[in-house]
């Protein structure tokens, strides 16, 4: 049983936010905890998906950030019974998009959490 949490390394995006989905980056271990930072002045749209099985054309649109906001999921308080953990898989793919065409100032970062 996990009994201490660590972090990943912080994944950001300092280049230009596209109205098309960017591939941001995935997590080499199941997240427990996951936030998603949009230090941009437009909001952003959010898709997840298996690292290799989407591409910026076929990533579904899964939630919302407004600009100058994050969003935080945690995965592991809302599991469905005390066995197993609820997480996010590890190479989980995460991409964004602007809402409109640019240009855009800012930058999109992401934290996640494990336990070991």
């Amino acid at each position: 049983m996990a009994n201490r949490v660590t972090f990943e390394s912080l994944i950001d995006l300092n280049a230009l936010v596209l109205n098309t989905y960017v591939y941001v980056g995935s997590f080499a271990h199941p997240s427990r905890i996951l936030k998603i930072g949009n230090a941009t002045n437009t909001g952003l749209l959010i898709g997840f998906g298996a690292v290799g099985s989407v591409s910026a054309a076929t990533v579904p649109t899964n939630d919302y950030v407004a600009a100058d906001s994050f969003l935080l999921y945690d995965f592991n308080s809302n599991r469905a019974n005390s066995e197993g953990n609820f997480v996010l898989p590890a190479d989980t793919g995460i991409w964004v998009a602007a809402l409109s065409a640019g240009p855009y100032t800012g930058f999109v970062y992401i934290t996640s959490i494990y336990a070991v």
